[in-house]
């Protein structure tokens, strides 16, 4: 299908102007068309490099930045890789991330106001004492779920076989989400709490 045919947006959520979508995916889908039909993420870097480029800005071309930067990935993949093994509830090992991401917060002195500070790391003993901490791991996983779904829905309509091997677990978050109860679990129908209700009830203050 010709570029300038396709509607292209940006996904909800991205650092991609939706003004700016429709001319980054025609250049994309360009890129993708004269290779073959591939794109890889070094094409795009390659494409981008030209300051006329429409990809250009959406880089970090101060090489000093980009190679801190790069680093501070590095440093996100070194804390994600390790693991410590703790007993579960049952007594039995199970292997956990041993640094965890959350939200922090702070007060100002003689003020109610609470400020964001950066996400950082903290300990699997810290998670564990803090019930505002851990209610943000409740939070990321309701998020993540929802996300899923939202993410995979497109491939249910376009692929058959991809419907067939994950139709019960859509169906099984479409049916979280349509409940509008409102209770949480334990009570008489815990099933019938919403996905969405879970993330709303779920303390936002850590």
């Amino acid at each position: 299908m010709e570029a300038l045919a396709i509607k292209f947006t940006a996904k909800p959520g991205s650092r991609i102007p939706q003004g700016a979508a429709q001319q980054i995916g025609r250049e994309l889908q360009r890129l993708t068309e004269s290779n073959a039909g591939t794109l890889t993420a070094t094409d795009v870097v390659e494409a981008a490099a030209p300051a006329h480029s429409p990809l250009h800005p959406f880089f970090e071309w101060d090489d000093l930045r980009a190679a801190h930067l790069w680093r501070e990935h590095q440093a996100r993949n070194l804390v994600n890789s390790i693991i410590r093994v703790v007993p579960d509830r049952r007594g039995q090992p199970q292997e956990v991330r041993a640094f965890h991401v959350v939200q922090m917060r702070a007060v100002d002195e003689g003020d109610d106001q609470r400020s964001r500070l950066p996400r950082a790391y903290v300990t699997l003993d810290r998670l564990q004492r803090d019930a505002r901490l851990a209610a943000q791991v409740i939070e990321g996983a309701c998020r993540e779920l929802q996300g899923w779904a939202h993410r995979y829905q497109q491939y249910r309509l376009v692929l058959p076989e991809f419907e067939e091997q994950f139709g019960p677990v859509f169906t099984f978050v479409e049916a979280q989400s349509a409940s509008a109860s409102a209770h949480w679990p334990g009570e008489e129908s815990p099933a019938g709490l919403a996905i969405s209700d879970l993330c709303e009830a779920a303390p936002s203050e850590a």
